[in-house]
């Protein structure tokens, strides 16, 4: 198990969104993508969030 402390970017929504609205997103290592078979072409997954704890796995993944 490879673990590493990555920071969430926020930022500020656009378009038909609320003039508070708030996006979030993580960048993960590209190893780590590569690992769960993930490409440019082939890129859908699912996050599941269960007891604050956020799983993401490839798109037809057990």
């Amino acid at each position: 198990m490879e673990q590493r402390v990555l920071k969430i970017s926020f930022n500020k929504t656009g378009g038909t969104a609320s003039k508070n609205g708030v996006n979030a997103k993580l960048t993960l290592p590209i190893s780590w993508v590569r690992e769960m078979g993930l490409t440019v072409d082939s890129r859908e997954v699912t996050a599941t969030l269960e007891d604050g704890v956020i799983t993401i796995k490839p798109v037809g993944a057990k």
